[in-house]
């Protein structure tokens, strides 16, 4: 969807309230974002033609009068369209203005778009099913699956997908095209797009950045696909992006954007450097990002307090043409703020110590250690008395402390591969309900 964009005063009125006020100054101060701001404007009949009669609200508390200025369309024109009815307007603070966006209006020139997408999809055998052949059910198809069985059957998505406003799902899978159409950039209804295994796909169309509902975005196991559009930032409503098993290399800059993210798995690309900027994803509960080229994890992974899962490891660590050219060896100790996390994994980084700051998870179910260095296992690991599950195999430490029989929770300990470690406190033996993987090799 294409937008319109003009400049314009927002006026306050002399009669503004304390809380008018304190809004306007969030707005201004960058704190309010789009996806807050329920914009209704006011249209005064009696004064049709003063532009300071278009009242703006937000959350039906007055914030001001729009006073046009530097814009080649007629205010009312702009707000409300021929039929007198309000157009979805979008208000903004940039760069010290005020700017009122609506929507342009999709204008269908080709006549004949029908029959070209029906004969597209004869061509590529997709059922009636997945996309009808009558007139009033395809255009008010809300479900799309463009999933192929064969990974040539598909050989491109035609422009004509963008007619189908209505959608509020795409799933694409498999083909051998090496885009997408930029009319994809139409369905602004959508909330959950799914593009994966489309082997040739080596870019995305900017125009994804205009899908203002959209809440899932899936982009995996394209393996040609090495950047994206920043534009995929300007959806502030996501709250899972998936785009495991790609060749990024980087995520561009502006992933703090995404304010209402709640779930981000980067795992399985080339990505050389984990941006700090996730670190302001303040409502994000699960972070996967294993199988990477990144040598360090950046202490703002700390600030994620609402993390309740973290998955950063390598899962072939001696195989360094798979992922990871450099392995990291230490993990900072701010991932100790992360009070909310349940699960946590870090094997295969060849870790040299025992990561202490994990002591401080007190909410801790799930550890994963295996298939690194560690020389050590600390008797503090005693403090994680909600863990369930521990796995230490493949490591360095030559004894297990006692007071490991203090979790009262854990019913699963994997010390296979040990080689160092000689024999198992007795007490630990017959700890009630645990079962210990590895015994046979000690």
């Amino acid at each position: 969807m294409k937008y319109k964009t003009i400049k314009i005063n927002l006026t306050p009125n002399k009669y503004l309230s304390q809380e008018s006020k304190y809004l306007r100054a969030k707005l201004v101060s960058d704190e309010l974002v789009n996806s807050d701001i329920n914009l209704e404007v006011i249209h005064d009949i009696e004064n049709k033609n003063d532009p300071l009669a278009l009242e703006v609200y937000f959350n039906k508390i007055s914030i001001g009068f729009i006073q046009k200025f530097n814009s080649e369309f007629d205010i009312d024109d702009f707000c409300f369209n021929t039929e007198g009815k309000k157009r979805k307007l979008l208000l903004k603070w940039e760069n010290g203005e005020f700017l009122l966006s609506r929507e342009k209006s999709i204008h269908i020139t080709d006549e004949n778009w029908m029959e070209k997408l029906w004969q597209w999809a004869d061509d590529c055998n997709f059922s009636d099913e997945v996309l009808p052949r009558e007139e009033n059910e395809l255009l008010q198809l809300k479900d799309l699956n463009l999933t192929s069985e064969f990974f040539h059957a598909i050989e491109k998505i035609p422009p004509e997908i963008g007619n189908l406003v209505n959608l509020l799902s795409i799933t694409i899978k498999n083909g051998k095209y090496s885009e997408l159409p930029s009319e994809i950039g139409n369905l602004v209804n959508l909330t959950s797009l799914s593009i994966s295994s489309v082997r040739n796909l080596s870019k995305l169309p900017p125009e994804i950045g205009l899908l203002s509902n959209l809440t899932e975005l899936t982009i995996t196991g394209n393996s040609r696909l090495s950047k994206l559009p920043s534009e995929i930032f300007n959806l502030t409503n996501l709250t899972d992006l998936d785009l495991t098993e790609n060749s990024l290399e980087e995520i561009p800059a502006g992933i703090d954007n995404l304010i209402n993210l709640r779930k981000l798995n980067i795992s399985m690309n080339y990505i050389e450097e984990l941006s700090p900027e996730i670190g302001k994803l303040k409502k994000l509960t699960y972070l996967s990002a294993y199988d990477n080229r990144f040598s360090k994890i950046p202490a703002e992974i700390g600030n994620l307090v609402n993390l309740s899962e973290l998955y950063i490891f390598r899962r072939y660590p001696h195989d360094y043409d798979m992922y990871a050219s450099v392995l990291l060896k230490t993990i900072p100790q701010e991932l100790g703020n992360l009070k909310n996390l349940k699960k946590l994994s870090l094997r295969g980084l060849s870790l040299t110590e025992f990561p202490y700051w994990i002591t401080k998870l007190h909410n801790l179910k799930n550890l994963w250690l295996s298939q690194n260095n560690i020389p050590e296992i600390p008797k503090e690991i005693a403090k994680l008395e909600n863990l369930t599950e521990l796995d230490l195999h493949s490591n360095d430490f030559s004894e297990l402390p006692l007071e490991l029989t203090e979790l009262s929770n854990l019913i699963g300990l994997d010390i296979s591969h040990c080689h160092k470690l000689k024999n198992v406190p007795h007490e630990l033996l017959n700890a009630n309900g645990l079962t210990i993987y590895g015994l046979d090799k000690i």
